[in-house]
């Protein structure tokens, strides 16, 4: 959550030719590209979306109304609106202190971060993954 654009785009595209294992939670869901039209000499302006973003797959990215859209991960951790605050309460913290000179180790547990690192390692073995033409799942 929290993500934009051109982070669903890669992740999808990394997603749909499996070259990475999504970790997380729905994406945000913004896939589509707004563009403003000046009006009025330039004292108004018309904000039309004139594109949106798929993946290779032809997956669309941008949330509808009624919730569709976002990216799903491949390993769900979804975070409590309790840790969500805790997060961002720490990134602006982290952000304070690196541009003030100080550093010190993470005071944060990162779930998300914890989960994805458990599979880089292999201890996170994730055997539900769409299995692609011509694989064989194990």
């Amino acid at each position: 959550r929290g993500t934009a654009s051109a982070s669903e785009i890669l992740a999808g595209a990394l997603q749909d030719h499996r070259r990475a294992v999504v970790v997380g939670s729905r994406s945000w869901g913004k896939g589509s590209v707004q563009s403003i039209f000046e009006l009025d000499g330039g004292k108004r302006g018309l904000k039309l979306t004139t594109s949106r973003y798929y993946t290779p797959s032809g997956r669309s990215i941008h949330r509808t109304a009624g919730g569709e859209g976002g990216l799903v991960p491949d390993v769900v951790v979804d975070l409590t609106p309790k840790e969500a605050r805790e997060m961002v309460e720490h990134q602006r913290k982290e952000y304070r202190d690196r541009s003030h000179g100080e550093d010190g180790p993470p005071q944060h547990i990162d779930r998300q971060l914890a989960k994805a690192i458990a599979c880089l390692k292999g201890e996170q073995v994730h055997r539900d993954l769409p299995v692609t033409e011509g694989e064989e799942k194990k």
